[in-house]
């Protein structure tokens, strides 16, 4: 069985870019559900799926 690395703040800030721009959303507008999500932006070390999702929130304003 593969082991898993233990998460650590010092892994987070591995996997940060060094800055980033604040967004505001909607407050019905979370990833409380999106788990998949989040694990595929620091899978690829890229915020470009969370913006897709941010510009599919924010579409139709």
């Amino acid at each position: 069985m593969k082991e898993q690395k233990k998460l650590t703040m010092e892994l987070v800030k591995s996997l940060m870019d060094e800055s980033y721009t604040l967004v505001w959303t909607d407050y019905n507008d979370n990833l409380d559900n999106r788990l998949d999500l989040i694990h595929e932006c620091l899978a690829s070390k890229s915020q470009e799926k969370l913006w897709e999702k941010a510009d599919e929130w924010y579409r139709f304003i």
